[in-house]
């Protein structure tokens, strides 16, 4: 059994987004501060919730199945367009190597984007989407 972490499986996930969702998009792992909405489009990745793991006794390992989560948003006349073409990028990228270069199991989009569009004041309409991967992975700690 080869034990995966954490780490290494965030690290691999967003190595391979970052190269697929490259320029003009606005790629960023958990910013410190909040980034604007752009005509290019803007996706954060979130660290999200690697939930409880299921116990594996021989060798003693820990299973997570850890949901990471996608914000999309862009802004402009072409921002549904922007989304979905982005949105649409994200599974043919996992698709490519499931594993991540042998940093977890099994990666894929598990649920369907959540899409909303709303209006700031004096901003111009934005749409966002919000979508999870699942990485399947095993570490030798509960702490992943």
């Amino acid at each position: 059994m080869t034990f995966q972490t954490r780490a290494g499986a965030l690290d691999a996930l967003e190595s391979v987004m970052a190269a697929a969702l490259a320029s003009p998009v606005t790629f960023e792992r958990d910013p410190e501060k909040n980034v604007p909405a752009s005509h290019d489009g803007v996706v954060i990745m979130r660290h999200g919730d690697p939930g409880d793991p299921e116990v594996i006794l021989s060798p003693l390992s820990f299973a997570f199945e850890h949901q990471v989560e996608f914000e999309i948003t862009a802004s402009g006349p072409d921002r549904a367009t922007t989304v979905e073409s982005i949105i649409g990028r994200i599974d043919p990228a996992l698709a490519v190597d499931r594993t991540l270069g042998g940093a977890v199991d099994d990666a894929r989009v598990m649920t369907a984007p959540d899409i909303n569009e709303y209006e700031a004041d004096g901003v111009e309409t934005e749409r966002s989407a919000v979508l999870h991967v699942q990485l399947s992975y095993t570490t030798a700690s509960a702490a992943g």
